[in-house]
């Protein structure tokens, strides 16, 4: 079997490899970086920030991004098969996310959900690889009636983003991309504008400007009290899935499914920009 040198895990140094049907995947993602991956937004031209909407207020916020239904087989969506999931009570009208705020005072709630999914991922065979997804925690900086959302998994990527925001000189641009998903960042005296858009679609999301001190006090803020729930979580459930992505506890022999093998090599190339 051909197999493919790749890189070496965070935890033990120990060189990996990826087998010829991980390598195909991998030289896929590749190819679709190539040929689809082309920015929606031109980071010469600033002409956008004439357009940005004010903002009054800043909040930035994170939410656990929780999911009501457990799938024992990845690759069988049959309904019939779901195992449900308990769902904090405190989680946004309609939707199945809980903000951080919100977490604290439905805290108990939200641990019984991860135990919840670590029980149903040990009793159906399924390893990091495959349930990772169920640990996922999202960026939101809103105003009043608008919002920016990121496409960040983990505290460490918004801790990155925040470390930043603090330190961008005035007209100093910042931009990150992903599937679907790109921003731009530009410092203009005491805002900072965001643009947000699909590039791969077409399309502006969302033109922002916010007080930068607001923003930068408010992600201060979010930092104590997500940091504080982190950990009392791995307290209580026993590991830090939350803070990065643990590549210490992927098997690269094993998944049994393919999505979630793209996720995966797609964090770590993320990660690796």
């Amino acid at each position: 079997m051909l197999f493919l040198w790749a890189y070496r895990t965070q935890s033990s140094n120990t060189n990996t490899f990826l087998g010829c049907k991980d390598l195909c995947n991998l030289l896929e993602s590749v190819e679709w970086l190539i040929e689809e991956g082309k920015n929606l937004f031109d980071t010469a031209d600033c002409s956008w920030i004439e357009k940005s909407i004010e903002a009054s207020v800043a909040e930035a916020d994170a939410f656990f991004h929780l999911s009501d239904e457990f799938y024992p087989d990845p690759n069988n969506l049959d309904e019939a098969t779901v195992i449900p999931l308990r769902i904090p009570s405190t989680v946004m009208e309609g939707t199945c996310q809980l903000f951080s705020r919100d977490a604290i005072s439905g805290f108990s709630e939200l641990v019984s959900h991860y135990h919840d999914v670590l029980n149903a991922a040990a009793e159906n065979g399924q390893k990091y690889n495959d349930f990772s997804h169920h640990m996922w925690l999202r960026l939101v900086i809103s105003s009043d009636d608008s919002a920016i959302f990121f496409e960040y998994d983990t505290w460490k990527r918004m801790k990155t983003l925040f470390e930043v925001l603090k330190t961008m000189e005035d007209g100093q641009q910042h931009s990150d991309v992903t599937q679907g998903w790109e921003i731009v960042i530009l410092r203009v005296g005491s805002r900072l504008h965001f643009r947000q858009g699909g590039f791969d679609q077409s399309d502006e999301f969302a033109n922002l400007s916010f007080p930068r001190k607001l923003l930068l006090d408010s992600f201060a803020d979010l930092e104590n009290r997500i940091v504080g729930l982190i950990e009392r979580l791995t307290a209580e459930v026993g590991d830090d899935y939350w803070s990065e992505f643990r590549y210490d506890l992927i098997d690269y022999s094993y998944s049994r499914s393919q999505t979630a093998s793209l996720e995966i090599l797609s964090e770590h190339f993320r990660s690796s920009l």
